[in-house]
């Protein structure tokens, strides 16, 4: 089982997918809200109406079906490893808006960004403490990313390493 924070994580900061193309025509989303749109950028959200917008703009590595069970999104669901510490993510064949392929390295660009210091994301502050040396890259302990348990291995294969299992 995927723990809750895990799961909102993979959601909420994964990469969005690519939009229409010019030759289909524009959808309009309707979306009622109660508040203000505070902040846009998928790493720093942390607040319902911010989350629950982002959650409509794009998909993460996963998803969560009708049931709220989670589902694969841009990539199948993950290969987790016999102690449950190594989440593996094979990407589905997506494009950006601009046509390029989303790479595995587009997702650990997204994680760096996440856990570097000058970053808020006050909704991953759990994670600090379950991804490999996320809390030493997020204090400048390290300032190797490389040195973090996320890792491209491959243009379409993601791992996550994780200090302790993640129930």
């Amino acid at each position: 089982m995927f723990s809750h924070s895990l799961f909102s994580f993979f959601v909420i900061f994964s990469l969005f997918q690519a939009g229409a193309t010019e030759t289909k025509p524009l959808s309009v989303l309707r979306f009622p809200m109660s508040g203000s749109l505070e902040n846009f950028d998928p790493t720093e959200a942390e607040d319902f109406i911010n989350i629950r917008i982002l959650m409509n703009l794009g998909q993460g590595l996963m998803s969560l079906d009708k049931n709220l069970k989670p589902t694969a999104g841009l990539a199948d669901l993950p290969k987790i490893s016999k102690d449950q510490k190594v989440y593996t993510f094979r990407l589905k064949s997506v494009l950006w808006s601009d046509g390029k392929p989303l790479t595995a390295q587009d997702f650990v660009a997204g994680f760096e960004r996440t856990f570097s210091p000058g970053t808020k994301a006050k909704i991953s502050q759990n994670l600090l403490d379950l991804v490999e040396g996320a809390r030493d890259f997020k204090t400048k302990k390290i300032q190797d990313f490389t040195k973090v348990g996320v890792k491209a291995k491959g243009k379409d294969i993601l791992e996550i390493r994780l200090l302790r299992p993640a129930p």
